[in-house]
């Protein structure tokens, strides 16, 4: 319903306040809301989810409230990030020397959460993918993009992932 709509956006909102890379919380949103039951006319449903999106704009400004008055840093500093992740800014430690996609599994998932909870995962995403019902649905519209994304970083640290930790 709108209540259950509007916090999750709010929330959400929150979550990239407290680390950027939290916007990935907005694909499980929007899978949520495509995903439910409309009926024949869809007009309700979305509008719950612009209403849900404009929540997340709501929360990401309540949990940074100055980010509006200094745009120009927080874009420098994404862009810095960015420049880490994609290989072009070296920081020591975090280069990663194989293919991102292999190091995720090989090295980033296992010592994040150790070698079984790795392998539990991985099964995991193996079975949504085959089951394929709508709560499957939801949990993997946030875990596959993330993993693709992160998949061609050249630098990957397990802090980078808690947006899988649904997985």
């Amino acid at each position: 319903g709108w209540r259950d709509s509007l916090l999750a956006g709010f929330l959400g909102g929150l979550a990239i306040a407290a680390k950027y890379d939290g916007g990935a919380i907005v694909l499980p949103l929007i899978a949520g809301h495509l995903l439910a039951p409309s009926g024949a006319d869809r007009r309700p449903r979305n509008r719950r989810l612009v209403a849900s999106l404009a929540c997340v704009a709501l929360g990401a400004w309540a949990g940074n409230p100055f980010a509006p008055f200094e745009l120009s840093t927080l874009l420098k500093d994404l862009g810095l990030i960015y420049r880490v992740v994609d290989g072009r800014m070296v920081v020591p430690g975090f280069r990663v020397h194989e293919p991102g996609w292999i190091h995720l599994v090989t090295n980033a998932l296992p010592f994040g959460w150790g070698v079984p909870l790795t392998l539990l995962g991985l099964l995991g995403v193996g079975y949504g993918l085959l089951r394929r019902r709508k709560e499957d649905l939801l949990l993997l519209s946030v875990i596959l993009p993330v993993l693709c994304f992160v998949s061609w970083w050249q630098a990957i640290n397990p802090r980078y992932l808690l947006h899988v930790v649904p997985l």
